[in-house]
């Protein structure tokens, strides 16, 4: 299959199975959104501020004890919360693109089963796309550093201005691929019970061009834009509604009467980020798996063709 018509598919199936995705996903997604906001929410901002502004030593003593402390607690939950999603998913997809019973009990025992592999495999995957993160600080260091020596040219602004937006670039496109060399590492631990290491090395193995066939990269980045898209989508959505409704105007008013109104400020913000994970957590996973599927139709005889023409409109 071409890569959109192995997106057309991982359409089809998700929009068959979503009902089902959604379900069980709920508490592995709450899980997870609670890692996930307390990254954004406290680890992000707090990287951004420091005590002295004077002093480099304290600014990356102070930089690297809040990154740390994000992500020693709400590294583990995101972790914990969405490999589990994610594993559910993947037995769930694998049931149905082999016309096996669905059996939600087998995708929940394989997920507990299966977690010490999907979890390292995780954490693999978010240390080497964190990467990216690293060479961007690095790399807005050295802009801090040249600083120091003041100059009110318009040469060195922008030097130092094109060194932040490159920074940053090259975090994200390092990020995205390092998820999409990984992309098929848990599908590949779950389904051939493979330890994290060798689902990783399959992962890369599967995308590999192969004689006549090429690589497997071009549905994955599909995929990979495909959510990112949607998350803008929900993000912006969902800054619309609360402008539409007075969201804001209507807490400001309520904070006289709730407990601590900062934290259900905080709630609410992350209500658009639940959903975003609830819906494209589950839709991605899909997508990989049947890419896992088709690659190793490609490479290794399955016939994943046969299975997806049997699958109702």
């Amino acid at each position: 299959m071409t890569a959109s018509e192995t997106v057309d598919l991982a359409i089809k199936t998700y929009q068959r199975l979503a009902g089902l995705f959604i379900r069980e996903s709920i508490p592995a997604a709450l899980l997870t959104l609670v890692g996930v906001t307390f990254l954004l929410e406290w680890t992000l901002p707090s990287l951004l501020e420091t005590s002295d502004q004077s002093n480099i030593s304290v600014q990356v003593v102070e930089f690297m004890t809040n990154l740390a402390v994000g992500l020693v607690i709400g590294g583990p939950l995101m972790l914990i919360g969405g490999s589990f999603l994610v594993a559910v998913v993947v037995v769930l997809t694998s049931q149905y693109l082999t016309g096996e019973l669905i059996d939600i009990g087998l995708a929940r025992a394989t997920a507990r089963k299966t977690w010490k592999t999907t979890i390292l495999s995780s954490l693999y995957v978010l240390i080497a796309s964190s990467g990216g993160i690293f060479v961007s600080v690095l790399i807005m260091g050295i802009g801090g550093w040249l600083s120091t020596y003041n100059s009110d040219s318009d040469v060195f602004l922008r030097l130092l201005a094109f060194i932040g937006v490159f920074g940053l670039l090259a975090a994200g496109i390092w990020s995205l691929a390092c998820v999409a060399r990984y992309a098929l590492a848990i599908p590949s631990a779950i389904l051939e019970g493979v330890g994290p290491k060798e689902a990783l090395r399959r992962s890369v193995q599967l995308q590999k061009r192969f004689l006549h066939h090429g690589t497997g990269t071009a549905a994955t980045w599909y995929i990979i834009a495909t959510v990112l898209l949607g998350w803008i989508l929900i993000s912006s959505g969902a800054d619309v509604a609360q402008e539409l409704v007075g969201l804001n105007r209507i807490l400001t008013q309520f904070n006289q009467i709730l407990p601590f109104p900062e934290l259900w400020k905080v709630a609410v913000g992350a209500i658009p980020s639940f959903v975003a994970i609830l819906l494209l957590l589950p839709a991605v996973t899909c997508g990989f798996t049947i890419i896992y599927f088709e690659r190793r139709v490609r490479l290794e005889g399955y016939d994943i063709d046969a299975l997806a023409n049997e699958i109702p409109e």
